[in-house]
């Protein structure tokens, strides 16, 4: 099997209709694929659809166990066999010829013994064209979206490397979570899961690409409401920080979250003490795997020329 995308779904019919669709369109004839349509926990027809669905390429799955993102996605990596692994939002559509660029440019670093940890697509919203990637900020485990133009469309049709960007529209050869594995299954619903993957490959030495020639579009609303507290995305943030970074950076979010975000001293503490015993033999087996620290990494790309104060104030 050369390529499996993997879709996650709640409650997002019939937008997930459109996003299979956009990929079937773009991989038939082209590569041997297959579509995991996972559903999480969806209440509306998504179920009764893709069940019945005669398309032998498309493979619905029902995850129960736990309401979260990031373990549904891990849920379908486990389920498929692509030498690839495509994941794309269920309220998006991809461009044209985007998965295949991506995975000519895998191929070309493959057969040319480089490591490469994953290739993004940029981020569209539907009808427009408004690329977008994150940005490392330094001193704090967080990023945010860029709104304007990047400096670099249109002057280079070559991938190049970022320090962080969403893992919509990300592709990973499958070999590199066989070697550092998927996302933590402590995961919780909301945000961590994008920092978490793109810090763990790079600082062990799989580094990220954007590739000018791969994007994808969002429609304009999702399927889905965010329900749970602000808490749960604290508590991501805190496994990414410990097990990518190891106790310094778990303080470094402790310190962030803590009495200014909503998170009290109480609820801090419990975290920190929880993600420690729980993410412990992660954090041990990353560190032996890193090649750079994550505040050597930090440091590395607030210096680099995407991320400099020219660049800042053309798009703010």
């Amino acid at each position: 099997m050369d390529c499996s995308v993997i879709f996650t779904s709640a409650n997002e019919y019939p937008k997930i209709c459109y996003a299979v669709q956009s990929v079937i369109n773009e991989l038939d004839g082209y590569c041997d694929y297959e579509i995991a349509m996972v559903d999480n926990c969806s209440t509306d027809k998504t179920q009764d659809h893709f069940s019945r669905l005669k398309n032998r390429k498309v493979k619905y799955m029902r995850y129960d166990d736990k309401q979260s993102h990031w373990c549904a996605k891990s849920y379908g990596v486990a389920h498929t066999t692509g030498k690839y692994v495509f994941f794309l939002d269920s309220h998006a559509v991809i461009g044209r010829d985007s998965i295949r660029n991506m995975m000519e440019f895998l191929d070309k670093k493959e057969a040319a013994g480089e490591k490469v940890g994953a290739v993004h697509c940029y981020h569209n919203a539907i009808m427009m064209y408004q690329p977008k990637e994150y940005e490392l900020k330094f001193g704090k485990l967080a990023y945010r979206f860029m709104t304007g133009q990047n400096i670099l469309l249109g002057k280079t049709e070559d991938p190049y490397q970022i320090g962080v960007a969403t893992t919509d529209g990300m592709m990973v050869p499958r070999k590199v979570f066989e070697d550092l594995g998927t996302w933590h299954p402590e995961f919780g619903v909301r945000a961590g899961g994008e920092a978490y993957m793109n810090f763990k490959h790079s600082t062990c030495g799989y580094p990220h690409y954007m590739h000018p020639k791969a994007n994808f579009y969002h429609f304009k609303e999702r399927g889905y409401k965010y329900v749970h507290p602000y808490s749960d995305w604290a508590r991501n943030n805190f496994i990414c920080g410990y097990v990518c970074g190891g106790e310094e950076w778990l303080d470094n979010v402790y310190k962030t979250y803590v009495g200014r975000r909503k998170i009290t001293k109480e609820t801090g503490d419990a975290f920190r003490a929880d993600v420690m015993e729980k993410c412990k033999e992660e954090m041990e087996f990353i560190k032996s795997r890193q090649e750079i620290s994550l505040t050597d990494y930090f440091n590395k790309w607030e210096t680099q020329p995407l991320l400099a104060a020219e660049r800042k104030a053309k798009l703010m």
